[in-house]
């Protein structure tokens, strides 16, 4: 992939999304998906704007809950080195591009956003089938909610996952519940503290 592109990813409401997906103040071309057969699956909030640097890959700026009717919207976007503001609808996200390679530097501060394989390829629209299940109506394309925890071990295995975590994998079945799917800036790519995700369940 190349270090300057990166996926941008956005989850809106009911209502088609207008003016979509905004770079810099001027419109994304973006692919917008129906989202189909999800339940209600609660996202982390990234609607602040929280820094990020980014070197490529998936960004995700708009969260909260994903419902059955709600839009997806999908754009590629290539950013020079420096700070940028990605917006979808009221939502923004700060994002601070870097060559991997040498080149300009994030200030100091500035996470760094790590991508969740499968990344985009360049001159494709996505990787989204590769998780998700992908089908054309007569309105455009829907895309279904992945299956968990199959999607993750289509890729990860259940060895390694039982000799991380500390239960079972029929217990933690649901792994966007502690994990972002499309990348993020924590180790490990979890969505809070090691703490916080457990005390969700246990007192």
């Amino acid at each position: 992939m190349h270090s300057d592109t990166v996926q941008v990813v956005a989850v809106a409401g009911e209502v088609d999304p207008e003016p979509g997906l905004v770079l810099d103040g001027e419109p994304l071309v973006a692919r917008r998906i129906r989202l189909k057969n999800w339940r209600n699956a609660v996202g982390k909030d990234h609607t602040s704007t929280r820094p990020a640097q980014s070197a490529g890959g998936s960004i995700n700026p708009s969260g909260g809950s994903v419902r059955a009717g709600g839009w997806a919207l999908v754009a590629t976007a290539s950013l020079e080195p420096g700070e940028h503001v990605i917006a979808a609808g009221q939502q923004r996200v700060r994002v601070f591009a870097v060559r991997p390679n040498g080149g300009r530097a994030a200030p100091a501060g500035w996470p760094v956003f790590r991508p969740h394989p499968p990344a985009p390829v360049p001159g494709q629209s996505g990787a989204c089938s590769a998780c998700h299940e992908m089908t054309e109506a007569a309105a455009g394309p829907e895309l279904s909610e992945p299956q968990m925890p199959d999607a993750c071990f289509s890729c990860h295995t259940q060895d390694n996952f039982e000799l991380i975590h500390a239960h079972r994998v029929e217990v933690l079945t649901a792994c966007q519940m502690c994990h972002e799917s499309h990348g993020g800036t924590a180790p490990s790519l979890l969505t809070d503290s090691a703490e916080i995700l457990c005390a969700g369940c246990h007192e």
